[in-house]
């Protein structure tokens, strides 16, 4: 993954050239037909709109890829909570074993006193 300053600088780069683009841009009118109708629009407003999606769609796969990168350690933290109580479960599980053996040895004990 690369470092965030990285990513700021290439932020940092495409508003300035976005900026450049426009400045120089500013005499050149676009002309296009949207629904049977004519319409003639500045260059760089064109560029200001696209460079607008541009950023509203990587903030929304920026805000996707954080909800999953939570998802995923969420579930991370949960599997560590399942592995710590399966060890606490088979803990339980040996010490009921021991308390058992040790009641069947005090009563064997107490019938061979009893025999003897």
């Amino acid at each position: 993954m690369l470092p965030k300053y990285l990513y700021m600088a290439l932020a940092g780069l495409s508003v300035a050239f976005t900026i450049y683009f426009m400045a120089t841009t500013s005499a050149l009118n676009v002309s296009y037909t949207i629904a049977s109708q004519a319409l003639q629009l500045p260059l760089p407003l064109i560029a200001l709109k696209f460079f607008a999606l541009g950023v509203i769609t990587m903030f929304s796969i920026w805000k996707i890829r954080s909800k999953e990168l939570k998802s995923e350690a969420k579930q991370l933290q949960w599997q560590a909570q399942d592995a710590k109580l399966a060890v606490e479960i088979q803990s339980d599980k040996e010490k009921q074993l021991e308390a058992k053996i040790a009641t069947l040895e005090a009563a064997l004990n107490s019938a061979l006193k009893k025999k003897g």
